[in-house]
């Protein structure tokens, strides 16, 4: 019985989540529009050690950095073996559908 409830467990989770990685493995290294990319780096100092890179967001995330990087940087960043996950990926996958010529409305 508990052999079952394992495998039901096992079956669904890979169900539930290998469409969304399945849909993030394909945004990989993809241009953004806004040019904003999440970076899974230990070391975050290297990546912005690249010219015209700014972080963007929480400064002290363990595993990844969020950053603003034009098209050159990117493509050195990409040259460097980095993998960028663009943001808008993120917010598509969370069912936020962003245009960069329309602002977002915000909460003032």
């Amino acid at each position: 019985m508990n052999e079952s409830v394992f495998w039901i467990i096992a079956t669904f989770s890979l169900a539930a989540f290998a469409g969304p990685l399945a849909f993030l493995a394909t945004k990989t290294n993809t241009v953004d529009p806004a040019d904003l990319y999440l970076v899974m780096a230990i070391d975050r100092n290297e990546v912005l050690a690249v010219p015209n890179v700014s972080e963007v967001g929480p400064q002290n995330a363990p595993l990844a950095v969020m950053i603003n990087a034009p098209a050159a940087a990117r493509s050195k960043l990409i040259l460097a073996g980095y993998l960028l996950l663009p943001v808008g990926a993120l917010a598509a996958l969370c069912g936020v559908q962003t245009d960069p010529q329309i602002p977002l409305p915000r909460k003032t």
